[in-house]
């Protein structure tokens, strides 16, 4: 204990005052302190730069994962040709260069866009019509990939039968199909003699000989019917990618994004472009400090994660969408003083000061503040209305609030012996750490109480530590039963019409928009009706509107016994409703109406003890390459004529 003097107690100070014992507390203190922080600090701003740096790799990622979704839509489209071409090529020779080219236009959201088309010879093969037709057909495909991928330049089809389909279209006399592309890496390496499993490949970077700069190439083989009949392949420039290396941070000495051998795709701080005769892809190891060594680095980035080398953090984070990597490479020298001006010296001074006057008096409160607390953590457990449980490292329930024991049927008797596998109904995979979850856990699961009722909850659970060990976990359990009704309520509403269960008008032209294109897409024809329920208004008047409602019901009801599975059938207004028919042409459509008419007009409505005769006018339109609004326009014209020429018939648009 030290001793106070009286010299002391009256405001004068001397090296008696305070023994040297108490100066060396004083001194662990704040060296204590001060380390504190700063490992504090330090732990703070890794995770602020990892956070920062996986969300750049992630953002990266998404741009990747969009290629190559479009890459897979292209060669599904690709390798499933139409059944029967009907193919008409405007075929240009051309002696020069021994070959053939065509300028052919697709129509891209109404707007007529030319493609090019060239290949070896004097005219296309004949055996290539089918792999010509499937090319042309994803040709909107392909406009719509390049319109959707900012950073793609040029998007083609290189077949194995000697020709070229690419957008946007290129003058054949600047470029134009050679059996040089053959040998050109993007195809090369995905022919199934270098590629036998038949895998999407993204190549080496390279210098774009049109002056873009740096680009890559994403490409996929395309397999017809087990033939490899070519490459669908995605240019891309790096640019974006240079850009988002920006937002790396201050005080970084360089950020790079490299491929699996080590060439640099992008970097925060670009190099002027090389000259050809130069190297044409820098190597990261020509980027990072002369004091990494090549194996150094080699070691470094084949470990990931943050690596220590020297007096430098080398920090490397793996993509998931190609074999590339995120290097992020910063000095020691920087980061400790990033973690240095973290700091606040005011509130290390203030801590400094006031840790001696606080001590004492913390330690004398903290008996009553932990009674207080716990107080407090069981009044709180059952005045809520949530279940509220701890358990052990080994899932045995240890505590379990009134609610809880109420709502699932347990006593106090039973605390040590339930378990948490008893509560939850697991389902492959199992929830991580059950009774010892390392982290802050919220999932949804099923829970199942004592007489076997079960129930959704939403679990909110937090792992339990003493003297750096989890010990268990403590939990929140809340019934969403309620919610999840009402999600499926509003689910339902969002999409279907609520007084006839058919789909509304939003969910109708989503969904017909979407068959139309299919159809389109395919080549196959596609119609269109608009009914009209006739005097409607009248059973409205004459009934009641209750009546007015079993009248609607009562009409999907029978339009559903006609219809056929792949039909879409939509309430448009009041008593107006469309339907749109897949594979129906237009006499097809025609029988398909006449027996919807001749349906209803036999099935009256039974009301109680009225018999409500009724009839439908319908008008039909076959979607011709008019767009799904000009054809429903153009129905609506058709069933007016049919009001006009007395109801209760159908009229086609013509």
């Amino acid at each position: 204990m030290p001793r106070y003097h009286a010299g002391m107690m009256r405001g004068g100070r001397h090296r008696g005052d305070v023994p040297w014992p108490a100066y060396l507390l004083l001194v662990t203190i704040a060296v204590l302190v001060v380390a504190s922080a700063l490992r504090l600090h330090a732990r703070q701003l890794e995770q602020e730069q990892a956070t920062r740096w996986t969300r750049i790799a992630a953002d990266i990622d998404a741009i990747l994962a969009a290629v190559n979704h479009h890459l897979l839509l292209l060669g599904a489209e690709l390798e499933h040709p139409p059944g029967q071409p009907d193919l008409a090529l405007p075929v240009r020779h051309h002696p020069s260069w021994q070959g053939w080219s065509a300028r052919l236009e697709v129509r891209e959201r109404g707007t007529p866009v030319p493609v090019h088309l060239s290949g070896a010879g004097p005219r296309p093969p004949e055996a290539a019509g089918r792999e010509l037709a499937a090319a042309l057909q994803a040709a909107p495909l392909m406009l719509a990939s390049r319109r959707n991928l900012p950073e793609a330049t040029w998007i083609y089809y290189l077949s194995a039968r000697r020709f070229l389909l690419a957008v946007p279209w290129v003058d054949p006399a600047t470029y134009h199909y050679t059996d040089t592309l053959l040998e050109k890496p993007f195809y090369r390496d995905l022919e199934p003699a270098n590629n036998p499993r038949l895998e999407p490949r993204w190549t080496e970077p390279y210098q774009d000989e049109f002056g873009q700069g740096l680009m890559v190439t994403a490409a996929r083989p395309v397999v017809e019917e087990g033939r490899f009949s070519g490459v669908v392949a995605i240019d891309l420039t790096l640019r974006q990618l240079t850009r988002l290396l920006g937002e790396v941070g201050p005080m970084i000495r360089g950020a790079y994004l490299i491929d699996d051998h080590g060439h640099i795709l992008a970097e925060r701080d670009p190099r002027p472009a090389p000259k050809a005769d130069a190297q044409p892809v820098p190597d990261i190891a020509q980027r990072l400090p002369q004091d990494i060594s090549v194996e150094q680095a080699r070691s470094a980035l084949a470990a990931g994660g943050l690596q220590q080398i020297g007096h430098y953090r080398l920090r490397v984070l793996p993509l998931a969408e190609a074999p590339w990597k995120l290097v992020v490479c910063q000095t020691d020298g920087a980061f400790w003083w990033q973690v240095l001006r973290g700091m606040k010296g005011e509130l290390l001074i203030l801590v400094l000061l006031g840790l001696m006057a606080l001590l004492l008096e913390r330690y004398r409160r903290m008996h009553a503040r932990l009674l207080i607390m716990e107080d407090r953590f069981r009044d709180t457990t059952e005045l809520l209305p949530e279940i509220i449980y701890e358990a052990d490292a080994n899932g045995n329930v240890t505590f379990l609030n009134q609610v809880g024991m109420e709502r699932l049927g347990y006593g106090q008797e039973d605390l040590g012996r339930l378990n948490l596998r008893d509560l939850f109904v697991f389902r492959p995979p199992e929830r991580p750490g059950v009774g010892n979850c390392s982290a802050r856990l919220e999932m949804e699961y099923l829970v199942q109480s004592r007489s076997g009722e079960q129930f959704p909850a939403l679990l909110r659970a937090c792992p339990i530590r003493a003297h750096g060990q989890i010990v268990g976990e403590r939990g929140i359990l809340i019934d969403i039963s309620e919610l999840r009704r009402y999600q499926q309520e509003l689910e339902q509403l969002a999409t279907t019409d609520y007084l006839t269960g058919c789909y509304n008008r939003r969910m109708f032209m989503e969904l017909a928009e979407l068959e139309y294109k299919r159809c389109r897409r395919r080549r196959r024809p596609c119609a269109v009706l608009t009914l009209d329920i006739d005097h409607f208004k009248h059973i409205n008047d004459s009934w009641g509107h209750k009546a007015g409602d079993e009248t609607l019901r009562h009409f999907v009801s029978v339009l559903q016994q006609v219809l056929r599975d792949t039909d879409i059938l939509g309430r448009t207004g009041g008593e107006e409703f469309a339907v749109l028919l897949p594979d129906a042409d237009l006499d097809q459509a025609e029988e398909i109406a006449e027996r919807i008419r001749e349906r209803v007009a036999s099935s009256p409505l039974q009301y109680g003890r009225i018999r409500i005769p009724l009839t439908v006018s319908i008008g039909v339109v076959a979607l011709e390459g008019e767009g799904l609004d000009t054809a429903l326009r153009q129905a609506d014209h058709a069933l007016y004529s049919a009001k006009k020429e007395g109801r209760n018939r159908v009229v086609s648009w013509v």
